[in-house]
């Protein structure tokens, strides 16, 4: 490629670089190439024939999936990162090499060694390393719906010690799977598509479950996760329709990228407090999930972590929290939220298209807003903020003038003069504003002559106000007005 004066090598393809490009229908490869990316030809229906270069040394998940190739021919050795299952590739007899490569090949395809189970008609191949076997193509008989994995291979009873990304991707026949507890690393891919899997038994000592190891199991009804695992890849369990809940021990610290996507009868996920990351869109179009806790070291909201979880009615987000990020809650069933006072920006579209929120609370300083972060059609909501001197100046500059709406919504703010004993008025606001979203401590009060608490007010329907007198502050409450017509 050259650019005004200056020739660049072309030694990579980038991720979904050519995805979903249906007029193509022939690509010539340059002989600098080193990587092709992920999903780089998803979905090229049109392109039937390709040549990879010899000096192609990694290939990415699913690089050639759902295209029209009917033959990949490599003009060399094997790449070192490669996996024909894990690119797309599950028809071996699509790809051509050259002679002079053919043991190697033979290698990279299947393995070093083959071994028969002359009872079942099972045929593991694998590869010895220095840690113990890896399992690199297994042949099933057609009609086969239960394997378990063994844990010693070969003469030598060689330890499993891993397994090839993609190793089972595609058996659909397949209803029950158990993984060798030698393995402890799940692999890219290892059961992608698998559509008629019911049931997995993941090894007791695994630490990691990688990217795409489950997506597409839309039959998997429920998973058992060790306390060994300490992160899940990126659409580990994508698609995965039947799960209808997940919960997790202590030790778990990631969750990727789309991890949990579109499951849809997913109703209840148990996050460990030893959680710090949650990936964008994990739990995206998961339209049942109503019931999930945010750990307390959390430090953002990713994006779209919530998008379309419709039946989402409630959370708490942790006091640790300092950003909530694009369209992350758009299309959930909140109808009211409490952004702690650690918020510090909240992205475009976070509640787009959430029409059940009528109330928000802001515990702390104006947060900095995005585009439409509450739609422009959501004009019954109102907020409480703070009356500190930045809330006043972040009013007063952006109140739009015609429909005294803030961000599409109606801003009150909490009133109060400082009272005997407290020296931080800011500080007596917080409490109030606490108080006001508190479900487990909320002072008692008295309405008529009953003693009750703010809570239980909340629930009547009777809205609150403050006054505060030389010696304390008060919480009062007006029942609403009733109109008969």
């Amino acid at each position: 490629i050259t650019d005004d004066t200056t020739t660049y090598m072309v030694t990579e393809l980038g991720d979904q670089l050519f995805a979903y490009e249906s007029t193509l229908t022939s690509v010539t490869l340059p002989s600098s190439l080193e990587t092709i990316g992920d999903d780089a030809f998803y979905g090229t229906s049109n392109i039937t024939t390709l040549e990879i270069p010899a000096s192609v040394t990694s290939i990415g998940y699913d690089a050639f999936a759902d295209s029209g190739l009917t033959s990949l021919s490599f003009l060399g050795e094997p790449p070192t990162d490669f996996s024909a299952p894990a690119c797309g590739i599950l028809d071996l007899t699509k790809i051509t090499y050259p002679d002079t490569y053919a043991s190697e090949w033979q290698v990279a395809l299947y393995g070093t060694t083959s071994v028969t189970d002359e009872t079942s008609g099972i045929t593991f191949w694998y590869n010895e390393t220095s840690t113990g076997a890896e399992i690199s193509y297994v042949s099933l008989p057609s009609d086969l719906t239960e394997l378990t994995l063994p844990s010693t291979i070969g003469e030598s009873n060689l330890s499993v010690a891993s397994l090839k990304d993609g190793l089972l991707r595609g058996k659909t026949s397949l209803t029950s799977v158990s993984l060798p507890d030698t393995v402890k690393v799940v692999p890219s891919g290892l059961l992608h598509g698998c559509t008629g899997l019911t049931s997995v038994s993941l090894p007791s000592n695994v630490g990691m479950i990688s990217k795409y190891a489950f997506s597409g199991c839309e039959k998997l009804e429920k998973i058992s996760f060790p306390t060994s695992l300490i992160s899940i890849g990126r659409s580990a369990f994508d698609n995965c329709e039947a799960l209808t809940s997940v919960s997790f021990s202590e030790g778990l610290t990631s969750i990727g990228d789309q991890a949990f996507y579109s499951c849809a009868t997913l109703a209840s996920v148990s996050l460990p407090e030893s959680l710090s990351s949650l990936g964008s869109s994990v739990f995206s179009y998961c339209y049942n999930l109503s019931s999930v806790n945010l750990p307390s070291q959390l430090t953002s909201i990713s994006d779209y972590l919530f998008l379309y979880c419709v039946g989402l009615q409630s959370l708490e987000i942790p006091s640790t929290v300092t950003s909530i990020g694009i369209a992350s809650f758009a299309y959930t069933a909140f109808s009211s939220f409490t952004f702690p006072a650690s918020v510090e920006t909240i992205g475009n579209d976070a509640f787009y298209w959430s029409f059940l929120l009528t109330s928000v609370t802001f515990l702390g300083e104006p947060p900095t807003m995005g585009e439409t972060v509450f739609e422009e059609n959501q004009k019954s909501i109102t907020g409480t903020y703070l009356g500190t001197a930045e809330w006043v100046d972040e009013l007063e500059a952006n109140t739009d003038a015609s429909t005294g709406l803030w961000n599409n919504i109606k801003m009150t703010e909490v009133t109060c003069s400082l009272p005997e004993g407290l020296s931080d008025e800011a500080a007596v606001k917080t409490w109030i504003l606490a108080s006001l979203s508190d479900q487990t401590s909320l002072p008692a009060i008295t309405v008529s002559g009953t003693s009750t608490t703010i809570q239980d007010c909340m629930g009547l329907g009777i809205s609150p106000s403050v006054s505060v007198s030389d010696s304390s502050a008060t919480v009062t409450f007006e029942a609403p007005t009733l109109e008969v017509t």
